[in-house]
């Protein structure tokens, strides 16, 4: 067996894709071809992007296929000659449509002039080193999406992604870790509001950058926050990353559960109400008065390293207004020159780029102040950073101390006021590591 391709006709009862692969490894097998059970048909055959984390290379023939080579291999000895790529740079999800009927033969021929280019790098969110991502298409006048199955992607890892351009509408999804549901839509993680690419376009996507914190997204309708009467519509997502544009809420995890997470208002210091989620309908008073809206969150798995708890304070004015009004919620933005698994050489200095702002819809507020702190043990002690005004952001400067005096990760406290008195203060365990490179 060692060295040669194994052919396994699987039992349908116990068959584990995954298992015959490890199987056939073991007993020293080069490749093993599994013979897809008898009516599963090629719907039931998993994402294609399982292959690089499999110890062999494993090709699943539907059944006809399998018996007729089985079949031949009882006379004819077989020569296999292989090629391929374990792990593809690329990947292309493509759109085709065609107006009134389909052609006797569909040709798509993808070209710079009906494509866009996604650079997209997939940080690395814990230590597994695999996420999954799904990407759903559809047209204007396409109700909703049916697409790909969800996909394995490795962390960290960058990826060059051709996408249909023209009017068809993108929306990517990551999540991660691992979930075993490979046909369903993919669920939690992270997501962006649905986009068209222009023809030969080039962007760039970053997901699960540093600082991964509590933030209302830019450039994502439906999510702002407002007062209406007496009532405060608030929609902030517990998790958004360092792109404009990423968001996730608190959903469940197969694995690990959902996070923790608690919402309280205070009006002028006296607690009003108290909500799972900072996304709902809060009760605000007649007058005019100050308002404190804290987030606690918290999520703990091997699939979640970064931003593992964070606690959010926003202090705001507000009162009675006829329309909806958009809500003065300073948001934190950070700017971290981490690697791809999220991390800076510790023993160095960093320095870390802070900005302030408001939801879309609001002028830029005027900033009166920004403080930062670190801590190197989730927050038992804090050290001052020293921050400093760089035209309308900031710069935290921070001496990270060697890596055996921290628990190899990097929390930060971040206070900001505007001069209307609006202000926040954020504090993310583990915000960031720390490598001893």
């Amino acid at each position: 067996m060692r060295g040669k391709a194994a052919i396994v006709d699987p039992d349908p009862a116990d068959y584990d894709r995954d298992g015959v692969s490890r199987a056939a490894a073991a007993a020293g097998a080069a490749m093993v071809f599994i013979v897809v059970p008898d009516g599963w048909g090629t719907a039931s055959v998993p994402s294609v992007s399982a292959a690089p984390f499999l110890p062999i290379p494993t090709v699943q023939l539907d059944r006809d296929q399998g018996l007729a080579l089985l079949a031949t291999m009882k006379w004819f000895p077989a020569l296999l000659s292989l090629q391929g790529v374990p792990v593809s740079p690329y990947l292309y999800d493509v759109v085709q449509t065609e107006r009134d009927r389909i052609p006797d033969k569909p040709v798509h021929r993808v070209t710079a002039a009906n494509t866009a280019a996604v650079t997209t790098h997939y940080r690395q969110t814990g230590s597994g080193g695999e996420a999954k991502e799904q990407r759903f298409a559809w047209k204007p006048w396409q109700d909703f999406a049916v697409n790909e199955y969800q996909r394995r992607v490795a962390t960290p890892s960058t990826r060059e992604e051709y996408v249909s351009s023209g009017d068809t509408l993108w929306q990517h999804r990551v999540r991660h870790g691992l979930i075993w549901d490979e046909m369903s839509p993919l669920t939690g993680g992270m997501t962006t509001a649905p986009r068209t690419y222009a023809n030969g376009e080039h962007v760039t996507e970053d997901w699960f950058a540093p600082v991964v914190r509590p933030a209302i997204p830019r450039g994502v309708p439906g999510l702002d926050s407002t007062r209406e009467g007496d009532k405060l519509r608030i929609r902030i997502p517990e998790f958004a990353d360092s792109q404009a544009g990423h968001y996730g809420f608190n959903e469940g995890d197969d694995q690990a559960g959902p996070a923790v997470t608690s919402a309280k208002l205070f009006r002028d210091g006296q607690l009003v109400s108290e909500q799972p989620y900072a996304f709902g309908t809060f009760p605000a008073g007649a007058d005019p008065a100050t308002y404190r809206l804290d987030l606690s969150v918290r999520r703990d798995s091997p699939e979640w390293l970064f931003g593992t708890g964070t606690q959010t304070s926003w202090t705001f004015r507000s009162a009675r207004s006829a329309a909806p009004a958009l809500l003065p919620l300073l948001q934190l933005d950070y700017a971290v020159e981490a690697d791809a698994g999220n991390r800076l050489p510790a023993g160095r200095q960093a320095r870390i780029g802070l900005s302030a702002r408001f939801q879309d819809g609001m002028a830029t507020p005027d900033v009166r102040s920004m403080k930062a702190w670190a801590s190197y043990d989730d927050g038992r002690t804090w050290r001052a950073v020293d921050v400093k005004r760089t035209g309308k952001s900031y710069e935290a400067t921070i001496e990270h101390p060697a890596l055996g005096a921290t628990n190899s990760y990097v929390a930060l406290r971040v206070q900001a006021t505007d001069t209307a008195g609006n202000a926040v203060d954020q504090t993310v365990l583990r915000a960031y590591g720390l490598s001893s490179k």
